[in-house]
């Protein structure tokens, strides 16, 4: 899968703004009936708000001006984009790098990072530098 990720690197991902622990580490987007510790769900109409006493989730991604107790949020203009973002980022499984792949172009001066990839028909110019 792909992993897990911070609140506040899930807010950039979204382009909003965390309310409470920043840090908080993010393992997968589930259904609020479904989610635990360590799951964030999402609200984008305040008639679900009401399902939120008996969810169990760590944080919850709202539109702005939804007030929510008891949960770290992310507040965002667009949840559900947001929603289809961080569930690409946390569940999707990430390809194993590959390095400069057959097909690939690149000039002598170009580096790339640990764990990078350059694929087949794509080309790094000169001092181009793909990191990590």
């Amino acid at each position: 899968m792909g992993g897990t990720a911070t609140l506040e690197e899930l807010a950039r991902l979204v382009d909003g703004t965390v309310i409470g622990e920043r840090e908080l580490v993010i393992r997968r987007l589930a259904a609020m009936e479904e989610a635990g510790e360590g799951d964030i769900v999402f609200v984008a109409q305040p008639k679900y708000l009401a399902k939120l006493k008996s969810c169990r989730a760590s944080a919850v991604i709202v539109p702005p001006g939804v007030e929510v107790q008891g949960f770290a949020l992310i507040v965002c203009r667009n949840p559900y984009l947001a929603f289809a973002k961080i569930l690409t980022r946390l569940q999707v499984e990430r390809p194993a790098p590959q390095g400069v792949m057959a097909g690939a172009v690149g000039a002598p001066s170009a580096r790339l990072g640990e764990g990078g990839t350059i694929h087949s028909g794509c080309g790094a110019g000169g001092r181009v530098v793909v990191g990590a």
